[in-house]
């Protein structure tokens, strides 16, 4: 069974998926619909180095694992668009928020695959703990079209970006969960994004 949402004008996003925010988040904005896709923007209004706005939606619905989930996306100079899956997200102050999850992210150098937790020291700096779990470096000029997908089977994250793969297991990887896209670090342009399930 496959699932296919075209994103752009004319979509509304909250029927299908809900709007969750990293624990780093600064501020908290929604996706801007263009004729063919959702695009997150510079702002201003960040502190940090990357003034761009981090916006993330996941599904409603949770998945098994054995599920393939997969988008067309660009990104521009310094971009990081990727697909994100967890089944651990708190709602805080009328917000959701991540708790242990899963990240696929294109960049300019090719992909990595990341497991990102809250740290257990309340007094940390940084409240997040981010680990490299998997990796496969080759250039991506920006403005290119990036097929990306994911399918979760065993534990285990098989990629596929452009027709080149890569994996990477790890024991955190729950047995369902949801699944969605992420823009952060720059300008990311999401088309679709597809959902297949084994029968």
């Amino acid at each position: 069974m496959v699932k296919k949402y075209v994103f752009g004008k004319g979509y509304d996003l909250t029927q299908d998926f809900i709007y969750v925010s990293s624990l780093i988040t600064e501020t908290h904005t929604q996706f801007d619909c263009e004729n063919d896709c959702i695009v997150n923007r510079y702002n201003p209004a960040i502190k940090g180095d990357w003034k761009y706005d981090y916006i993330s939606i996941v599904t409603k619905e949770k998945y098994a694992q054995g599920v393939k989930f997969s988008t067309k996306c660009t990104f521009e100079h310094y971009g990081a668009p990727l697909l994100v899956f967890t089944d651990d997200i708190a709602s805080r102050n009328g917000r959701n928020y991540y708790g242990v999850h899963f990240e696929v992210v294109a960049y300019d150098q090719g992909v990595n695959i990341w497991h990102i937790k809250p740290t257990a020291d309340k007094n940390a700096e940084m409240p997040i703990e981010v680990q490299l779990i998997g990796q496969l470096v080759f250039p991506i000029a920006d403005g290119t079209p990036v097929d990306l997908s994911a399918s979760v089977e065993n534990n285990t994250i098989f990629v596929e970006i452009n027709g080149k793969t890569v994996s990477a297991t790890h024991s955190d990887i729950p047995k369902a969960f949801h699944v969605g896209v992420t823009a952060c670090e720059g300008v990311n342009r999401f088309y679709h994004f597809e959902i297949e399930e084994k029968v």
